[in-house]
């Protein structure tokens, strides 16, 4: 059975560093702990452009890069093994696609701006101007 769409939280079972597309990658094959599905694979990767949400990513798997060598996510294939992360699972061009959810739950600032946002629009009041840095796209 496939993993849903949407949020999931799951268990780490093994990490590895290869390739995917002539590009590094820390592939991380979970398990989902909120059904019965088959394992998924989720894929941080190691891009030039990408370094600072991998370096996120990783510690909320619970690697510090400034704490640990690189290189021991290639020797001990179950470093990572049974820590729990929020995915999100999409379906990308017919394919399943996992990415680790970093800041799945608002701050407390974020929250109020939206909330003041939303009262604004409900009394016919002028909205503050959208911040869209925080859109995905």
């Amino acid at each position: 059975m496939e993993m849903p769409i949407g949020k999931n939280t799951v268990l780490i079972t093994s990490n590895t560093v290869t390739e995917i597309a002539g590009k590094d990658v820390v592939k991380l094959t979970c398990e989902s702990t909120d059904h019965a599905a088959d394992p998924i694979d989720v894929i941080i990767w190691l891009t030039d452009k990408s370094m600072g949400i991998a370096r996120a990513q990783l510690k909320l798997c619970g690697f510090d890069i400034d704490a640990e060598e690189f290189e021991t996510l290639v020797a001990e294939p179950s470093k990572l093994k049974g820590t729990e992360i929020p995915i999100l699972v999409e379906d990308w061009n017919g394919q399943l696609r996992a990415s680790i959810m970093l800041n799945p739950t608002p701050s407390k600032k974020r929250l109020q701006e939206l909330q003041t946002g939303l009262r604004a629009v409900k009394k016919g009041g002028e909205t503050p101007p959208a911040d869209d840095s925080d859109l995905p796209f």
